[in-house]
C-alpha cells in the first residue's frame, strides 16, 4: 500500500521558493517607502517656501528662526536646538504645522532653518534616500538644489542634502 504526501525535498523547495520570492517583494516596499518619504520631503520644501514668501510679502523679512538670526534651528538633536516651533511666527498663519522629516530626526539628517531676515536656508540635511546627487532627479523643481557635500578624509555624506535658499546664503554655502 502506497502513502501519498509531499517528501521532505519537495518541502523545503517550496519553502525555500516561499522565502525568496517574499524576500523580493520586501526589498521592493522598502524601495517605494524610500520614495515614498523623498517625495514628502519634496514637497516639504515646496510648502515650506510659499510659507516663507507669504511671510516676507507681509513683514519685508523672512521669519527668525529659533535660535535667532544667522543660527540654524532645526527639530533635531545637537547644535541646531530642538525646536517645534523652529521658524518663529510661520505655523500656524502661513503654514497649519511645521514639517518634519517623516524619518530621521538626528542630530544631521533633519530640517534645518537659517535666515539673515533679507536671505534664508531651508535645508533636508544627509536625508535623501532615494534621489542622487544630481539635480536631473528633481528636473521638475526648479527652485529645489540638491547640494552634495564632497567626500573628506574622515567625513563622507552616505545621502545628499536639498535645500531652498535665496542666493545671498547659497554663496557662502
Amino acid at each position: 500500500m502506497r502513502k501519498s504526501g509531499f517528501t521532505l525535498i519537495e518541502l523545503l523547495v517550496v519553502i525555500s521558493i516561499i522565502g525568496l520570492l517574499s524576500s523580493i517583494v520586501l526589498a521592493s516596499l522598502s524601495t517605494a517607502r524610500a520614495r515614498a518619504r523623498d517625495t514628502r520631503r519634496i514637497e516639504d520644501l515646496r510648502q515650506i517656501q510659499t510659507a516663507l514668501e507669504l511671510y516676507f510679502s507681509d513683514y519685508g523679512k523672512y521669519p527668525e528662526p529659533a535660535r535667532g538670526y544667522g543660527f540654524w534651528s532645526g527639530h533635531c538633536e545637537g547644535d541646531f536646538g530642538n525646536f517645534d516651533e523652529y521658524i518663529i511666527g510661520l505655523a500656524p498663519d502661513y503654514i497649519s504645522v511645521l514639517p518634519r522629516d517623516p524619518k530621521f530626526d538626528s542630530e544631521f539628517q533633519c530640517y534645518t532653518y537659517l535666515s539673515t531676515e533679507t536671505e534664508y536656508m531651508f535645508l533636508v540635511s544627509y536625508a535623501m534616500e532615494t534621489v542622487g546627487a544630481n539635480t536631473a532627479d528633481l528636473s521638475n523643481s526648479n527652485y529645489i538644489r540638491a547640494l552634495a557635500r564632497p567626500c573628506t578624509l574622515t567625513v563622507c555624506a552616505p545621502q545628499p542634502s536639498i535645500a531652498i535658499y535665496t542666493d545671498g546664503l547659497a554663496r557662502n554655502w
